[in-house]
């Protein structure tokens, strides 16, 4: 996979991605002027909690900025927003893992998707929507069936004991 950089390619390379599908819905429409006087249509999200506290995350369309960049087709999506700032939980329609090599649009049951170009190993785990190290990954897959042992046991032992005490009452009844 080859990575363009502007300057010297960092030490440091983002590795277990995940790409997340948005709401674009109730954005507002601005611009931002640069220095060399471009005007760059841009989308703020504002997080209005208390007034004291507002946060705003701005959004660029590469739709909308592919030109005024010379960006070409071939790097991106015309669907494709970047996001300048924190985005908020309800925004985002869903999370797919990248693994190093293509997008996993959705899960595919039986199958663990797994970082390919993570030394460390790491899995995706659907459940959390993050990216977490094999052995925890085993480790709350393995605590997950335990639990759903138990369940499955304590199911068990009513139905047996509602069947002793329905054994009981019969018994009692025969003359």
């Amino acid at each position: 996979m080859n990575y363009q950089f502007h300057k010297a390619q960092p030490k440091y390379r983002a590795r277990c991605l995940v790409i997340s599908e948005i709401a674009a819905t109730n954005l507002i429409p601005a611009e931002f002027v640069a220095e060399n006087q471009h005007r760059i249509p841009i989308w703020l999200d504002i997080d209005v909690k208390t007034p004291m506290s507002a946060q705003t995350t701005m959004w660029v369309s590469l739709a909308e900025v592919r030109s005024l960049f010379n960006i070409p087709r071939i790097k991106g999506q015309d669907d494709e927003w970047l996001a300048c700032g924190h985005i908020y939980r309800k925004r985002v329609v869903r999370v797919m893992p990248f693994d190093g090599e293509r997008v996993h649009r959705k899960q595919d049951y039986g199958v663990k998707v797994i970082c390919s170009d993570d030394p460390e190993e790491h899995v995706f785990d659907w459940e959390t929507q993050s990216w977490v190290d094999c052995e925890t990954y085993k480790a709350n897959k393995l605590e997950k069936f335990l639990q759903g042992l138990s369940r499955t046991i304590k199911m068990l032992e009513r139905i047996a004991n509602t069947a002793d005490m329905e054994g009981n009452n019969t018994a009692s009844k025969v003359p």
